[in-house]
Parts: C-alpha cells; sequence; structure tokens
C-alpha cells in the first residue's frame, strides 16, 4: 500500500486493494472506464473532470475540504479516486503504460469534443499535481490537445512555476490556490 493513503483516515485496505486490482484490469484491457467526468454541480456540463484522492496526493490538510467530505461519505467516491491515482503511478513506473493512459485520455478527450463544443477540463476536483512526472504527464496530454482548455488549482506549485506554465500554454491555466503559502485563496487552512 502507498504511504501516501495513511494522510486520508478515511481509505480503507479494502478501498485501496479494490482500486490497485481496477488498475491491473484497467491496464490489462479488462476494464475500461470512463476516467473524464462530466460536470459537477458547480460546474458545467461541457466540463470534464479527472480527480485525485484529497490529502493522499496534496501536502494540506485544509479544514473544510469538500473533496474529504465525498471521500467520507460514499465509497465509490474514494475507490475511484484511488483507481486514479494508482493507475497513475503505474503509468509513471512503465512508459508502455503512461503511453496507454495518455491515448486512452485522448481518445475520450476527442469523444467528449464530439458531444460537447469549445470542451474544458478541470485536472482535479480533488487531488494536486503531485510530483514534476504527473506534471508532465499532464502537458503532454495538453499539448496533443491544443483545441480543448484545461485548468487546475495548484497548493504545490510556487507563482514563480505557475507564471511560467501559464505562459508557456495557451490552453492551460493554473490557478494558485494559497495566498503567501499560508491562506486559501477562498479561506483559512
Amino acid at each position: 500500500m502507498n504511504k501516501n493513503y495513511k494522510k486520508n483516515p478515511y481509505y480503507t485496505n479494502e478501498d485501496i486493494k479494490k482500486a490497485v486490482k481496477l488498475a491491473d484490469d484497467f491496464y490489462n484491457k479488462k476494464y475500461r472506464p470512463q476516467l473524464l467526468k462530466i460536470g459537477n454541480k458547480k460546474l458545467g456540463s461541457n466540463v470534464a473532470i479527472f480527480d485525485l484522492p484529497s490529502i493522499v496526493t496534496c501536502k494540506y490538510k485544509c479544514k473544510g475540504c469538500y473533496a474529504l467530505k465525498a471521500e467520507c461519505m460514499y465509497k465509490n467516491t474514494r475507490v475511484m479516486r484511488a483507481f486514479h491515482y494508482e493507475i497513475v503511478l503505474q503509468a509513471l513506473k512503465d512508459v508502455s503504460k503512461r503511453e496507454y493512459l495518455i491515448n486512452y485520455i485522448n481518445i475520450e478527450l476527442r469523444k467528449h469534443s464530439l458531444m460537447y463544443k469549445l470542451p474544458v477540463v478541470r485536472i482535479h476536483a480533488s487531488g494536486d499535481l503531485f510530483s514534476k512526472e504527473y506534471m508532465q504527464l499532464w502537458l503532454d496530454i495538453i499539448q496533443q490537445n491544443k483545441d480543448i482548455q484545461f485548468y487546475t488549482y495548484t497548493k504545490q506549485l510556487d507563482n514563480k512555476t505557475i507564471d511560467y506554465y501559464n505562459s508557456m500554454y495557451s490552453n492551460f491555466n493554473i490557478v494558485k490556490s494559497l495566498i503567501d503559502d499560508k491562506y486559501k485563496n477562498y479561506g483559512d487552512l
């Protein structure tokens, strides 16, 4: 079990075992889920979302974290976010799995483009950019889909890094979730 799961008390061994099994099935082509979910209560139906576990991929445990509330309440939410995390972790260790994941997401993006005009992808309504390698995975997807707008909020990157990426990619916007590294841009930590 990845030690980061221990940061979030709602993830049980059963949740993680199920997520790992689904990840193995995904890469063995026995499980073909929709990775990008469409919209939520706050976002429009043209916004596709890719989530990861809260706290597990974020270095902060924010008071009143809405993503944590969903994980507390819904087992399926925990399992699916853990599944996403597991497929990403495997992709970061294995080039062929990385290529498979990128192609799989690109196919989903093409399908969404046909269904919705001017689609938007929110990388993480839950979770964060937890490593440089993970960030690069998304940058490769973003670069291959210049007709789609991507955005994310992050507590992991500093302002200089955010400014750099925002200037490099016209279809990618990173929003800093922390002000002065101690205040959420929408409340207290």
